[in-house]
């Protein structure tokens, strides 16, 4: 999915489906964040999802992205059900 201002591309979602909905990619340009561009892309994939008779979407995050992903995930609808550290030496 793409979401365009005019004719420029500000937005983009990937999604691929399994037993369940799968957003592979959200981005939004830093330019049109906090527009409700991400959440909007979100929904949409949610309702294409439920038009295939798939209730459940999923994704992974880094919980720690400065961009705020987490929220706009959790706005969407969405809430965290695993959870995991990532160590590194």
């Amino acid at each position: 999915m793409l979401a365009r201002d005019g004719d420029v591309p500000v937005g983009a979602l990937t999604a691929s489906s399994g037993d369940g909905g799968w957003v592979d990619w959200l981005g939004v340009l830093p330019s049109h964040r906090g527009r409700g561009i991400g959440h909007a892309l979100l929904r949409r994939s949610f309702a294409e999802f439920a038009e295939r008779g798939m209730r459940r979407v999923m994704l992974n995050v880094d919980a720690e992205n400065v961009t705020g992903a987490t929220a706009v995930y959790e706005r969407a609808g969405m809430r965290v059900v695993n959870a995991w550290d990532l160590w590194e030496r």
